[in-house]
């Protein structure tokens, strides 16, 4: 018994108190529920696996917090398909561009002030690189197996010329006969396909980015002052266009690739292409390149007017 309840008249108050909290419902301090950690004792079992239990839980917060699952979780982004644009440069210099982006009047290496590389791209666009590279691979291979004849039928003349035995070897004058034909044929099939100017992936300086530029600039002038009529009715869309010109400044050929929803704006590129032709013929420098030029282009009828770009 505490030494301060010696007294019975101590110890018969305090059991007072205790009836009257008893009474009012007023718990004592033995009465409240103890908490697991204040039940278990630090070294008993049951204490041992609340800690285990609590250490596992923030390893494995920490590990969620820290693992990069923004970086799994975030999609791939395509890669945009590879095509170039014709711009002018206001300078220029020698050293050729490594990886060339756009077409130009001029190589330049290394200048512009394009900090977000913002560029309309067309799918058609690469279709249609991949064709004429295609068609110029042909070209190439053609020219490639003419030369070969050209070089074994030389081979054959010389030995002619001087033969290891007298007298005249009729079998390779005729060997000789019929490569001259064949290269004959193969040249004339040659010299009737027109050179057409095409889009090339390595790309350098162009002859023709000059009067590329006028020719855009003719026919967004043109066609926004006749698109007038059919801004006002709110005919808005884009057509896909490829127009040949040849080396006089005459239109070839016309061809809608994707046409609009509207009929009549697929009616006014044809009549925009035949009020702003014929366009400026060939310089020099373009008919040393090609005969044909092919101006593949998106036309934009926008309430501004007639926008085109590749």
């Amino acid at each position: 018994m505490s030494p301060a309840l010696n007294r019975p008249t101590d110890l018969l108050k305090h059991q007072a108190m205790g009836r009257a909290r008893a009474d009012r419902g007023t718990p004592l301090a033995q009465d409240y529920p103890r908490t697991p950690m204040a039940q278990a004792h630090p070294g008993s079992p049951k204490a041992q696996a609340l800690w285990v239990a609590l250490g596992l839980s923030a390893l494995l917060h920490l590990g969620f917090f820290f693992t990069p699952w923004a970086g799994l979780m975030q999609p791939s982004r395509p890669k945009l398909p590879s095509s170039l644009e014709l711009v002018f440069v206001n300078a220029q210099n020698d050293l050729p561009p490594l990886a060339p982006e756009v077409l130009a009047q001029a190589p330049m290496s290394g200048g512009g002030d394009d900090r977000a590389g913002a560029r309309y791209r067309s799918p058609y666009l690469a279709n249609r690189l991949a064709k004429d590279s295609a068609h110029h691979q042909a070209l190439m291979d053609e020219v490639l197996k003419a030369e070969q004849l050209q070089s074994h039928a030389e081979r054959l003349a010389k030995k002619q010329q001087v033969p290891e035995k007298p007298g005249f070897d009729l079998e390779q004058a005729r060997e000789l006969a019929r490569l001259q034909a064949q290269i004959d044929q193969r040249m004339g099939h040659l010299s009737n396909m027109p050179r057409r100017l095409v889009y090339g992936v390595n790309a350098k300086a162009v002859s023709w980015a000059a009067w590329a530029d006028r020719w855009v600039e003719k026919i967004e002038r043109v066609g926004t002052q006749r698109f007038a009529a059919l801004a006002r009715q709110a005919r808005f869309d884009r057509v896909l266009v490829r127009v040949d010109v040849d080396r006089s400044g005459r239109v070839m050929k016309l061809e809608i690739h994707q046409a609009s929803r509207y009929p009549e704006l697929n009616q006014a590129v044809q009549d925009i292409v035949r009020a702003a032709s014929p366009f400026a013929p060939f310089d020099a420098a373009m008919r040393a390149e090609g005969d044909v030029i092919s101006m593949v282009r998106w036309w934009h009828f926008t309430r501004e007017g007639l926008r085109t770009d590749s």
